[in-house]
C-alpha cells in the first residue's frame, strides 16, 4: 500500500465458484484487524454473494445507490464483530448501464474515506461488468483456484482484463489441496 499507493482492489476470479468472495472477506477482515478502515463492496451484480456469507438482509444495496443517485453512505452497514463497512447487492439486468459514470464517483468517494476498498465482483470471463469496475480500481487480483480453471482461460482472463486497463497485480491461488501419496522419499 505505502510503496504503491493502491487503496482500492478488485477480486475476480476466471470462472464462478473459485473463491471470490470468501477471498474478498477474509481480505478485508485482515486489513481491519490491522487498523485499517475497510469498505467492502459487493459489486456482483449478477449473482452477489456477500449477503449469504454475512447472513444479512440488506435494505439498502448498490444496485440503488447506482439506479437513484442515493447518498451512498446510507447503504454502508457497519458489522461490529468484523470491524469493517459493507454494501451488499442485489441482482440487476441491467448492471453494464449502472457501471459507468455513477460507480466511478462511488469509487472516488469511498477512497477518501476508507484506508481500503475491496470490491468482490463477478467472474471475468464472461461477464463484461468486471472489467468495467477493473479499470476503475488502482489493483487487480486474479483468484484462482486449484484444479477448476485450464491455465488458457487463466491467460485469457488475464489478457481480457489487462486488454480493457485493469492493473492485474498477481493471483490468489484458492483451495490447495497437498497431496501426501505424492511425497517422494529420500
Amino acid at each position: 500500500h505505502i510503496k504503491h499507493k493502491y487503496k482500492t482492489f478488485l477480486i475476480t476470479s476466471s470462472l464462478e465458484n473459485e473463491g471470490k468472495s470468501s477471498v474478498s472477506v477474509n481480505l478485508a477482515i485482515s486489513l481491519a484487524k490491522n487498523k485499517h478502515k475497510v469498505l467492502l463492496v459487493d459489486g456482483d451484480m449478477r449473482k452477489p454473494a456477500l449477503h449469504k456469507i454475512f447472513e444479512y438482509v440488506p435494505e439498502n444495496t448498490l444496485v440503488e445507490i447506482l439506479n437513484e443517485d442515493e447518498a451512498w453512505k446510507k447503504c454502508l452497514v457497519h458489522l461490529d464483530r468484523e470491524n469493517i463497512d459493507v454494501i451488499f447487492s442485489t441482482p440487476c439486468n441491467d448492471s453494464q448501464e449502472l457501471l459507468s459514470e455513477k460507480f466511478q464517483g462511488f469509487i472516488r468517494k469511498a477512497k477518501r474515506s476508507y484506508d481500503y476498498v475491496i470490491i468482490d465482483s463477478a467472474p471475468s470471463r464472461y461477464i463484461h461488468d468486471t472489467s468495467m469496475i477493473s479499470s476503475l480500481c488502482d489493483a487487480t487480483l486474479l483468484v484462482v483456484q486449484q484444479n477448476t480453471t485450464a491455465c488458457k482461460v487463466i491467460n485469457d482472463t488475464i489478457y481480457q482484463l489487462v486488454n480493457n486497463g485493469a492493473n492485474v497485480i498477481g493471483t490468489i491461488f484458492n483451495g490447495s489441496v497437498y497431496d501426501f501419496t505424492r511425497v517422494r522419499s529420500s
